[in-house]
């Protein structure tokens, strides 16, 4: 049963599924056009989507089919034939329909794959096709159904994104220290924090980044909820597990000056008076949904027929006994 509005429900088999299986499911992604069709052809897969090495330079970069346009992130599994490995990336992938595309390749074009690009087998990459600055990257230490799972999760995140309503809950869930830089193009600010993004020197914090140019509703509430006045470029650093946020408060976004400041916040926060407290517990949207039962048009009649007065059953008129049918013969 539909009980809230907006919800989205599949409903029908595909081809070859079992007639007994529910033919109906609810789509619980972001309600914009890309991720339902993301949902859709990755659901409609049925399993990990088989690559040989003809196709293998095509997947890598997204050009395959097309395959980037209907999904930025996937996982390439790269096995022998018929492992224990292979075994647990099929049932992560089974796991996680409709939610992470998941392909592999085994045997010998496994094994000439993985030589070409430096690897062992076996071994299981993240391909970012949106990530410009870190394409690809391999999962680290023993695979399993959890370890894939949770390499999918954090995978999902490219090394230096645009903030989003999309990419934001992924970062939410790792915990970990969430920096975003404000700013307009061109300023240089930009390739500032790209190459320190890229110098690896804060595994643990996520550096995210917001344009303003274009003046978003999601980037102006931020930097206006941050910042009593705002000045941009600015940064700031979110805690979510103390729900605090710390403002840079230095004159110029400088390599030198922003590593300063996190390293103080890394060893010292305690110390340090923070910029902003957040109030909620939960993230929650903005919105209440419509549960459209709740006042539904068939209220009026439901009411209509509890007034209506039931047959006086001692004034009526007896019907008169129908005759058995041979008598009319």
């Amino acid at each position: 049963m539909i009980l809230l509005s907006p919800t989205v429900r599949l409903i029908g088999h595909q081809r070859g599924q079992d007639i007994r299986t529910d033919p109906e499911r609810t789509y619980t992604g972001a309600l914009n056009p890309k991720d339902v069709v993301s949902y859709l052809f990755i659901y409609g897969l049925d399993g990990v989507m088989k690559i040989n090495a003809e196709d293998a330079n095509q997947f890598l970069s997204g050009e395959f089919r097309g395959i980037s346009n209907l999904t930025s992130h996937c996982l390439f599994g790269l096995f022998h034939e018929h492992s224990w490995e292979m075994a647990e990336f099929e049932l992560a992938a089974k796991e996680q329909r409709g939610k992470t595309l998941y392909a592999l390749m085994t045997g010998p074009d496994a094994e000439s794959f993985a030589q070409t690009h430096g690897l062992t087998l076996p071994t299981v990459l993240a391909l970012r096709w949106d990530d410009p600055l870190v394409p690809k990257s391999p999962m680290s230490g023993r695979i399993n159904k959890g370890k894939i799972l949770e390499f999918s999760k954090s995978s999902k995140i490219p090394l230096f994104p645009e903030l989003t309503p999309e990419v934001l809950p992924y970062i939410y869930q790792t915990k970990r220290p969430l920096l975003i830089l404000f700013w307009k193009s061109p300023d240089p600010s930009y390739s500032t924090m790209k190459d320190l993004v890229e110098s690896g020197e804060f595994k643990d914090v996520i550096f995210t980044w917001l344009n303003l140019t274009s003046y978003t509703d999601f980037g102006v509430q931020l930097v206006e909820t941050y910042f009593s006045v705002p000045s941009l470029p600015a940064l700031s650093m979110i805690y979510f597990t103390e729900k605090l946020v710390y403002n840079f408060e230095g004159n110029q976004i400088t390599d030198e000056s922003v590593k300063t400041w996190i390293e103080k916040l890394i060893n010292h926060r305690d110390s340090m008076e923070p910029s902003y407290q957040m109030k909620h517990n939960e993230w929650k949207p903005q919105r209440e949904s419509y549960d459209f039962l709740k006042d539904h048009p068939f209220d009026h009649w439901e009411n209509v027929k509890t007034t209506l007065k039931k047959p006086d059953v001692s004034t009526s008129v007896p019907e008169s006994p129908k005759k058995p049918a041979h008598e009319d013969l």
